[in-house]
């Protein structure tokens, strides 16, 4: 009665570990199927932007000086003395003198000096009040004209500039600001003068009446 009953024990023992293999065999089998035998392929990196800093930028070359526009004046206008007179180029004589036109009513303007619309320097003009055997000249009330009154500088072309007087007076001769009125730099002004007073006992008048303009106005007419 006892050898059947450990073939019983054995016998139950071997199902017992057959059943605990098919388990087993069964969860490997379950994660074998579950693994994915694909590898994935990692996500390709992002292609970085250029970050490089953009050129510095050519800066724009300084524009070129512009000459200043000027014309050979032919023509004076007084418009609040009703003078119209032509203007002719002088040199100096021999002695370093400047010619005056006969004509009082022409008047005469400094070759060396500055052009009307220049940017620097004086332009010089003058005429006779009077002259024997022409009368009264262009001039000859320079010395009414009032600061703030106009002068008009015409070309032959057609062109035509402004100056506002600045400055009127009367000086004798010898305290006429020469220096000034034959600057070439400095700033740009008009000097217009004429002879004042009454002759001497020589025939010869010692004042002089001295008007100062700054242009007022463009070159037009170029």
């Amino acid at each position: 009665m006892t050898a059947p009953r450990t073939r019983t024990r054995t016998g139950a023992v071997a199902a017992a570990a057959a059943a605990v293999l098919v388990v087993v065999l069964a969860v490997v089998a379950v994660l074998v199927a579950s693994e994915d035998q694909t590898p994935v392929a990692a996500p390709a990196p992002t292609p970085r932007e250029a970050t490089s800093s953009p050129a510095p930028a050519t800066p724009e070359p300084a524009p070129e000086p512009r000459a200043p526009v000027t014309f050979r004046p032919t023509t004076m206008k007084i418009p609040a003395l009703g003078v119209t007179a032509p203007m002719d180029p002088e040199v100096p004589d021999a002695n370093n003198v400047l010619g005056v036109p006969s004509d009082p009513k022409r008047l005469g303007w400094r070759e060396a000096g500055a052009l009307p619309g220049a940017d620097q320097g004086t332009l010089l003009a003058y005429g006779h009040v009077v002259n024997r055997g022409y009368g009264r000249g262009a001039l000859y009330y320079l010395r009414e004209l009032a600061v703030g009154d106009d002068i008009v500088l015409l070309g032959d072309q057609g062109e035509r500039v402004t100056y506002r007087v600045v400055k009127s007076s009367i000086v004798h001769k010898a305290d006429m600001p020469a220096s000034e009125m034959l600057a070439l730099d400095g700033p740009h002004r008009l000097a217009l003068y004429t002879c004042e007073g009454a002759p001497d006992a020589t025939g010869h008048r010692q004042q002089r009446v001295v008007v100062w303009a700054e242009q007022a106005s463009a070159v037009e007419g170029v």
